[in-house]
């Protein structure tokens, strides 16, 4: 690809940077915080790293990715909203030199909750425990909010009780993650694009996907963080988080919380807390780990808000929106406390603070159910796990709603027991899982046409009798054609036909041997990949009996590809992944185009299978191809776009105002003329062209600002990122 460098001039010790033609597009580190984000690119996986001030070597930088995945109900996999959404691969990816752990999204309450009816987390609480200088979020919004307004907070807790709170802004930390390319551009210095994509099927869409990523700067870097808070501001945006990464070892200069371009800021948003403490109705002692849902209930409509537990002093604390004046009900039901519904009438701050007064409420301690788990043979199955919701409330006005019981285990004896039942039960229903046998689902008898009735005096006497199938097992081994067995092979069990469904995967043993138990009768797919083999795709039939299944995978013929721009030069950097399902494939595969532009899927299947190509400033490509003897040539064409910023030579603030003009090159006996084809106005120091679409034609961009030197770009014929630092015009000293 070809871009252009930034060539060092010296001045006054410091060296000065300014685009100088023929090399590869990079930002020296510096050792400071990030310059000021502004760059806007389609199909974009930034190499920008952070520069500024001061000129020494920063010391070196050790990162720590967090694992998000306990917090996050949405698998990276599974998160594809309007099915226009082309990810990055999840797992350790790196992004401006600083590696993530991406496992899944992170999606906070927003105001929308309100009308919609459904429940996001309005607080969660991340691990930490250690020190460190910098915190990076990869992160994005879901809907708009008006620039500036603050979506959430990130809060610091430290071990010794302090806090430290970044509001986090919508346009200046991160956009909707679809995303028109010529909107504004975030306007924080510590904050980039990580990763942005054309729709897949929409490769001339003037809509992006995109994720951003914002370096937040310890103002205590010795003192240690025991978690990080994320709490929701309930604005029209919802925050999503995908990836945290902790810094530890550069020093930077905390940011205030500022306007970086004159717009000024919305009010944040107050919110109010609503502290709910359960305690036992006989001796008033704390009711701890008690299960407690949430909701609003306006006319006939009812909104949830969300489900808690409580801490060792019986206590939930549940955000509300300040202009909130509706009741709110809860049903709290634990191990030893019976399910039981309360009302906490709406009410205003507390001592003027946006929190309303503590509501306690008593439980009164349940009746004790319990019973017994048996496999088909009678024998009990320890370990189960016992999930039991019952109904609380009744017909209209207040309705009713499903309450979700603490779980338990059943013991070596399979029996299971616990101390929450009511007085009447109502709507009861107990679900049963093993890993080693299907799931058994079983509801109280008084419901007609229950599939499964257990009576309540059965319950009552702690023999109420659950059976759990043993489902079927498939089993198998993965062989050569001489019958050697491959260990280590990669074998995935698809339920149905279609590769989105669900899947379960396993290696196999130092036999080639591979079984999936707990099995419903079914058509399956089993998609087999061994080292040295080509990727195997085989239908099953799950059915009672049925025999072990041999898979043999023919030797791998390597398939080759070389990507190329458009004036044939090798592209590296290119991602290729397997694209017969968008949503997702059959068989694991990713891998980077080299330095010569090339990737070799070595197990690749032998039947043709479609690809995804997915490169920086290309228009994205689905191929499709098949091992064959010859290296196969893939041309990617230059997306059109260009983005940049502009800023003062002197200041490296950004110019507010001025236009920019992209310059054609007409080649004539190898001497370009360049055409300007008309100008647009930028603003806030950034700007996108979006328009440069003839393929193999050079380029360059000339900035005019008032007050400053015109300035020009060195040519460029493909996805380029510019920097101009403009000087001021008749400024003494400077040429």
């Amino acid at each position: 690809m070809q871009e252009h460098a930034l060539e060092s001039k010296e001045n006054t010790g410091c060296p000065r940077w300014r685009l100088a033609p023929g090399r590869t597009l990079t930002s020296p580190e510096w050792g400071g915080v990030s310059r000021l984000a502004q760059l806007l690119v389609a199909a974009l996986l930034l190499t920008l790293r952070p520069g500024s001030a001061p000129c020494s070597a920063a010391p070196q930088a050790e990162f720590t990715p967090l694992n998000l995945a306990a917090q996050q109900k949405v698998a990276w996999e599974a998160f594809r909203p309007y099915r226009t959404w082309t990810p990055p691969l999840g797992g350790r990816q790196r992004f401006h030199e600083v590696p993530f752990e991406i496992t899944g999204v992170i999606q906070m309450a927003s105001a929308r909750e309100l009308q919609d009816g459904g429940f996001l987390p309005t607080r969660l609480t991340i691990p930490v425990n250690q020190p460190f200088t910098a915190l990076h979020l990869l992160h994005f919004a879901e809907f708009t909010s008006p620039h500036g307004q603050a979506n959430a907070l990130a809060i610091f807790h430290y071990q010794d009780g302090q806090e430290q709170a970044f509001p986090l802004r919508y346009g200046v930390h991160y956009f909707d993650w679809h995303n028109l390319i010529d909107s504004d551009t975030v306007t924080h210095p510590n904050t980039d694009y990580a990763w942005a994509m054309f729709p897949l099927r929409q490769p001339n869409s003037r809509l992006l996907a995109a994720i951003w990523q914002t370096a937040l700067i310890n103002p205590r870097p010795d003192a240690l963080v025991s978690s990080l808070e994320i709490r929701s501001l309930l604005t029209g945006s919802k925050y999503s988080l995908a990836a945290v990464t902790l810094e530890q070892g550069r020093q930077k200069q905390p940011l205030p919380d500022q306007s970086y371009d004159g717009r000024p800021y919305p009010p944040q948003r107050q919110m109010m807390e609503q502290s709910i403490r359960l305690l036992d109705a006989q001796d008033h002692t704390p009711v701890a780990g008690a299960r407690v849902k949430a909701w609003f209930k306006s006319g006939d409509k009812t909104v949830e808000w969300g489900a808690y537990t409580t801490d060792g002093s019986g206590r939930v604390v549940l955000d509300l929106p300040s202009a909130s004046r509706l009741a709110l009900d809860i049903v709290a039901v634990g191990a030893q406390h019976a399910a039981t519904g309360f009302t906490q009438l709406p009410g205003g701050w507390a001592g003027g603070k946006p929190e309303r007064a503590e509501a306690v409420f008593k439980m009164p301690r349940g009746r004790r159910v319990g019973g017994i788990v048996r496999d088909d043979s009678g024998k009990p199955v320890s370990g189960a796990n016992v999930s039991i919701s019952s109904v609380v409330g009744g017909a209209a006005p207040g309705g009713f709603v499903l309450c979700e019981w603490p779980n338990v285990q059943t013991d070596s004896a399979g029996k299971w027991s616990i101390g929450a039942a009511p007085e009447h039960l109502k709507g009861l229903t107990i679900c049963v899982e093993h890993p080693d046998f299907l799931s058994a689902t079983c509801d109280l008898a008084e419901q007609t046409g229950s599939a499964n009735p257990i009576r309540e005096e059965d319950l009552l006497a702690g023999k109420a009798a659950i059976k759990l199938e043993p489902g079927l097992q498939l089993a198998g081994a993965v062989k050569e054609a001489n019958g050697k067995a491959l260990s280590s092979a990669r074998v995935t069990l698809v339920t149905g036909t279609s590769a989105n469904a669900a899947r379960k995967t396993l290696l196999t043993g130092t036999q080639g041997e591979f079984s999936f138990r707990a099995l419903a009768a079914s058509e399956m797919m089993l998609a087999v990949q061994a080292s040295g083999h080509a990727a195997t795709l085989r239908p099953v039939k799950v059915e009672s009996g049925m025999r072990p299944v041999d898979v043999v995978p023919p030797p791998a013929q390597p398939l080759r590809l070389r990507m190329v721009d458009e004036a044939g030069l090798p592209l590296e950097g290119a991602q290729v992944s397997p694209a017969n399902d968008l949503e997702q494939p059959w068989f694991e595969f990713s891998a980077l185009s080299d330095k010569s532009g090339t990737v070799t899927w070595e197990g690749a299947p032998l039947e043709a299978i479609s690809l995804r190509i997915l490169r920086d400033g290309y228009l994205p490509v689905l191929l499709a191809a098949r091992p064959t003897p010859d290296l196969q040539t893939v041309r990617l064409v230059f997306n059109g776009r260009v983005t940049g910023k502009v800023i003062d030579a002197q200041t490296k603030k950004p110019v507010s105002s001025g236009r920019v003009f992209p310059l054609a090159g007409i080649g004539n006996n190898g001497v370009d003329d360049w055409q300007s084809l008309g100008g647009k106005s930028f603003g806030y120091g950034g700007f996108v062209l979006a328009d440069l679409t003839n393929r193999g034609q050079r380029w360059k961009v000339r900035i005019e600002a008032p007050g400053y030197e015109p300035s020009d770009c060195a040519p460029f014929v493909g996805p380029t990122n510019l920097v101009f630092e403009l000087r001021q015009a008749n400024q003494p000293g400077v040429r």
